[in-house]
């Protein structure tokens, strides 16, 4: 553990940084409310580190296999075992996992944005917009990752042989009994 002695930040420069962070005449108030653990800030965590963790497993079982573009490489097998025996595409999951995980860490009462931020100096309406605006954005980048999986399965189908057996055999792209 680290521990600075008192005069490491001067009582000046620190209460002019917590002014700009912390949207207050008494930040201390201020900051007891972002302390408050809310479910859906718990929520929001456990989903945001299961999804990094799935997403970490899936880099790691594709290997030089994974892409951020699609595409078939020299030498390329289509990787069905591990989490890819449950869905399809595990590593969206883990993403979508993590990106609801932080939308629900960001737009949660008492998260630093909502509660203290100076970017919002009237905490309700603004508020609502930036919710509104993050989900509506969310939901338009799950739309675009369900045409890349019908692309990426039609690529995957054309290039693997065996891959019209494992789609038999795994039929959900992304969760398990649902979908």
């Amino acid at each position: 553990m680290l521990t600075l002695p008192d005069n490491a930040c001067p009582v000046g420069l620190s209460q002019n940084i917590v002014h700009y962070l912390v949207r207050s005449d008494d930040p201390q108030r201020a900051l007891a409310h972002i302390s408050l653990l809310t479910p859906a800030f718990l929520v929001g965590s456990v989903l945001t580190i299961v999804g990094c963790c799935l997403r970490i497993h899936c880099y790691r079982a594709l290997g030089r296999m994974f892409t951020y573009e699609l595409s078939i490489r020299k030498e390329h097998k289509l990787i069905t075992s591990g989490v890819y025996a449950i869905v399809r595409h595990p590593s969206y999951t883990g993403g979508i996992c993590s990106g609801v995980g932080l939308l629900l860490r960001i737009i949660s009462p008492h998260s630093w944005l909502v509660a203290c931020s100076p970017l919002f100096p009237d905490s309700g309406w603004m508020v609502n917009v930036l919710a509104y605006t993050l989900i509506s954005v969310f939901v338009g980048l799950i739309a675009v990752l369900v045409h890349r999986m019908n692309n990426e399965d039609a690529m995957l189908e054309k290039n693997f042989g065996e891959w019209k057996g494992w789609a038999r055999r795994v039929p959900y792209r992304l969760v398990p009994w649902v979908y």
